[in-house]
């Protein structure tokens, strides 16, 4: 008996353990157990990556998904109430069932219906996101319960409630897989890539496979290169990427989406989707749900070069802060953060570019990120618009003590809701997921968003990023092309100035070569044209002291010409002046 008593305490006590709807502790970490299979291989973390040498061991205690939890420790749980609680899906909890055991009770029930439909129906129930995409009215879940409850809505509709409500809820962490694979779209898209002919998964990396490698050991397509640079710093704390199995799963499915759509290829973040979806699903699966989120949920253009739809959705996010919240959007255009005209580019885009882009994973808690995905990946992309203004107003307190720019940032990087997982040292009180996502959809906290309202904001302010990307690429190819001139103009430049050498070193060349040849023709003359004045009649009378009279310009001219031959030269002296002429006299008198 007291074993039983005991087993009953124990399992209230670890109610606050684990979070009623996913299976998280209220400070942002995991419960350990798992059944997936592919996350609980004890090879994923075995073998650090050479390249990644200065991280963290596994050593450290970690949560269920690989993430550092020494710096943020859990909270000892508080002694449970012993008077009945609700589970998280309504209803009291008997005595021996934890929200846990309530919570996939719940949603086996509601997979189990489900598996009936047609797959028709099954993307109606379960794609809200695209339901919010066909029709352009506005139906909030509200008006769908009561019509539910008068027996006004059609039994598919009311399912498709129920399903919305499950999700809100949080799902079991061991059918997450199961649930994203169906409310993103993903397994009919898989199935629809098959029955056109398209290339599956396992088409594209038998691609990549024939396509061989280049000369850095990588695959031989136009992406890979960009995804090894971002591949190392992909959840640098995190265990399952520490292994290579878990970089080799990464890189396959980043390079994979890169073979199948070429005009998005790869952009930054996305690194941390595929990372993202890799932790909560196979390889194959996270693959097709990631194709889901960049072509189908998110608006288009979101990953492109110009990210004119991610550009688009922080203009979006600002007039929303006009509306929902003017003191705090007064407060951001007094200290220069939004501008006056809602067109201009706000300055908060560096940071809450990243919030979209990452869709939330590198800016809250693990266990909010995973319930932001949960909601998104089924309502799609006016999510982002509720969680990023939810954060704003839990903020606005501390924001509109700000006096600046950075002060903004600092808040925002280090608030209570916001502080991420990755986050260094110790971390403050976080809020719980469960907070955070009835905050984002409370309707006293923000209200509503209609759907024509979001769409026609949307609509113009991607428009105008549109016509600013367009404007700046027009502006780049004139510098490129400016560029280029310049460096044409100093090519030739370069070209004329060396001819232009060129040409004074021949000139001085032939300067040289026309004083040689006239210095070689002045020493092939007779001595007697040189020196007129002798006259010297043989060698044999003019002797050796005749020829050291000889002047030492003749002799200097007779050696450079014997140096120029190579061989002595034969000079025949001149003919020996007559007895009158001077010389002759002066010979006279000395004999």
């Amino acid at each position: 008996m007291e074993d039983e008593e005991g087993g009953v305490e124990k399992g209230k006590m670890t109610e606050e353990m684990n979070v009623k709807e996913g299976h998280f502790h209220e400070e942002g970490n995991l419960s350990q157990s798992s059944s997936s299979p592919w996350l609980s291989s004890s090879t994923r973390a075995a073998g650090l990556s050479s390249t990644r040498s200065t991280r963290k061991h596994s050593v450290t205690p970690r949560d269920a998904y690989g993430f550092d939890t020494s710096s943020n420790p859990p909270s000892p749980s508080s002694p449970s109430s012993p008077s009945p609680k609700k589970g998280p899906m309504g209803g009291f909890l008997s005595p021996s069932e934890t929200p846990e055991q309530h919570l996939r009770q719940k949603w086996t029930k509601l997979l189990g219906k489900l598996e009936k439909l047609s797959p028709a129906d099954l993307l109606i129930v379960t794609c809200r996101w695209r339901t919010s995409l066909e029709s352009k009215s506005h139906h909030s879940l509200t008006l769908k319960s009561v019509q539910s409850k008068l027996n006004l809505s059609s039994p598919l509709t009311t399912l498709s409630l129920k399903f919305t409500k499950r999700i809100r809820s949080g799902i079991p962490r061991d059918m997450r897989e199961q649930v994203w694979w169906l409310c993103s779209g993903a397994s009919s898209k898989s199935q629809l890539a098959e029955e056109k002919g398209e290339l599956t998964y396992k088409g594209i990396l038998k691609f990549i496979e024939e396509s061989g490698k280049d000369e850095n050991g990588l695959a031989n397509v136009q992406v890979a290169m960009e995804v090894e640079k971002d591949l190392h710093r992909t959840f640098p704390n995190n265990s399952h990427f520490e292994a290579e199995e878990g970089l080799s799963s990464l890189r396959t499915i980043l390079v994979a989406y890169g073979v199948r759509n070429t005009t998005v290829g790869y952009c930054q973040s996305m690194n941390f989707l595929a990372a993202f979806l890799l932790l909560n699903m196979e390889p194959e699966r996270a693959f097709w749900v990631l194709a889901a989120i960049i072509e189908d949920i998110l608006p288009a253009d979101y990953y492109t070069k110009h990210m004119v739809g991610s550009r688009a959705d922080q203009r979006v996010l600002l007039g929303c802060l006009k509306w929902k919240l003017p003191s705090l959007h007064k407060h951001f255009v007094k200290i220069g953060v939004a501008p006056e005209n809602g067109n201009d580019v706000p300055l908060l885009e560096p940071l809450t570019c990243t919030w979209y882009l990452c869709i939330f994973i590198n800016s809250l808690q693990l266990g909010s990120s995973l319930r932001v995905w949960d909601c998104f990946l089924h309502e799609g992309r006016k999510v982002l618009l509720r969680v990023g203004l939810s954060i704003l107003k839990s903020c606005s307190p501390e924001l509109m003590k700000c006096e600046d720019l950075i002060g903004v940032y600092e808040v925002l990087r280090n608030n209570r809701c916001v502080v991420s997982h990755m986050a260094d040292g110790p971390k403050p009180k976080m809020m719980p997921a469960e907070e955070l996502i009835k905050l984002a959809y409370d309707k006293s906290w923000i209200g509503s968003f209609p759907h024509d309202k979001i769409d026609a904001m949307r609509e113009e302010h991607q428009a105008n990023v549109a016509e600013e990307a367009r404007v700046m690429e027009v502006r780049r190819e004139e510098r490129e092309k400016e560029r280029l001139e310049r460096e044409e103009q100093r090519r030739l430049k370069k070209i004329e100035e060396e001819k232009k050498k060129k040409e004074e070193e021949g000139g001085e060349r032939g300067e040289v070569k026309e004083t040689t040849r006239e210095t070689e023709e002045n020493l092939l003359e007779p001595p007697s044209l040189l020196f007129p004045s002798l006259s010297i009649s043989s060698q044999q009378s003019l002797g050796s002291d005749a020829e050291a009279e000889l002047p030492s310009k003749f002799t200097s001219k007779r050696n450079s010409l014997m140096m120029l031959v190579g061989a002595p030269l034969e000079i025949t002296p001149p003919p020996v002046p007559p007895a009158s002429s001077p010389t002759g006299n002066l010979k006279k008198e000395e004999d």
